[in-house]
């Protein structure tokens, strides 16, 4: 990737609230709005899969597969209290 097009991905990422950007096959041609995903929101997406699927294992019983994928949900954002309330309420059960 030409350094050009880095230092311009970087220097948007400084003014634009997307997090760090990931540069995907970023060529002059393409927009570089096209070209930068935000991880932030990549792992709010695997975050949430994975609290979702750790509430539908607590709705069937499944409590050992719940608190497994609330504990991947946590390893994605650590920052979430809802994650750590429902994995304590799994244990609890």
């Amino acid at each position: 990737m030409p350094r050009v097009t880095t230092a311009l991905a970087a220097a948007l990422a400084l003014f634009l609230p997307i997090g760090r950007p990931l540069l995907v096959g970023l060529t002059p041609a393409v927009g570089i709005s096209t070209g930068l995903l935000s991880t932030q929101i990549a792992y709010a997406q695997s975050a949430g899969a994975f609290f979702d699927s750790g509430v539908a294992k607590s709705d069937r019983g499944d409590l050992q597969g719940a608190i497994s994928d609330y504990t991947k949900a946590i390893e994605y954002d650590p920052n979430y209290a809802l994650f750590y309330n429902n994995r304590g309420a799994a244990r609890e059960r």
